[in-house]
């Protein structure tokens, strides 16, 4: 995978988790609105690297627990973005310092 790739890869990531993170934010604000369905969110690997997210009703309430067990691993997720990015960042630096070379 190229550094372009990675980072491609990386800011589709960023933008998975983002997603992720409003719908965790939404369902725990309406934990308390009577019968509110709670949404989850999926991610589907893209042809040629990344990810995106896909919402789903889950027909249900809201299980507080759970969303904050997301939330940690959207935050972990998103850390691993984070580094993935910086590698690709560096090497795209890398390789155009020694093509000057």
């Amino acid at each position: 995978m190229g550094s372009q790739s990675m980072s491609g890869a990386s800011l589709s990531g960023f933008h998975a988790q983002a997603v992720r993170l409003a719908t965790i934010a939404n369902n725990v604000a309406n934990s308390g609105t009577e019968d509110f369905q709670s949404v989850g969110t999926q991610f589907n690997a893209l042809e040629g690297g990344g990810v995106e997210a896909v919402l789903s009703q889950n027909g249900s309430g809201v299980d507080l627990g759970s969303e904050m067990t997301q939330l940690s691993e959207a935050e972990v997720a998103y850390n691993a973005n984070a580094a993935a990015f910086e590698a690709g960042a560096d090497l795209w630096q890398m390789l155009s310092v020694v093509q000057r070379d």
